[in-house]
């Protein structure tokens, strides 16, 4: 598994890891499904990278197609969700 730190962002930031945890595991997914089906709260610390595990870029944000990534690299050994390098390529700077 790698662990992708953005420069210049806060130390430790992961795309994907929803709840800020430091790692990707199944805690990220079940709060993702919050944000997406009872109004949790934002991923931390970053509401919009900080779940975005695809670098889908869309509105929202934050949807099911992230759930089901983070499923596959989890327990399929799926791509690992994107860098910030590029999910700032994609979606621009980080906020």
């Amino acid at each position: 598994m790698q662990f992708y730190f953005c420069a210049g962002c806060n130390e430790g930031l992961l795309i994907g890891d929803a709840d800020g945890s430091g790692v990707y595991d199944v805690d990220d997914n079940v709060y993702l499904i919050a944000v997406i089906f009872s109004s949790g709260p934002d991923p931390a610390p970053l509401a919009a990278a900080s779940g975005d595990a695809n670098c889908s870029c869309g509105d929202p944000m934050v949807d099911i197609d992230d759930v089901v990534y983070l499923i596959n690299f989890i327990f399929a050994s799926g791509p690992d969700p994107c860098s910030c390098e590029d999910w700032v390529a994609a979606c621009g700077p980080l906020q």
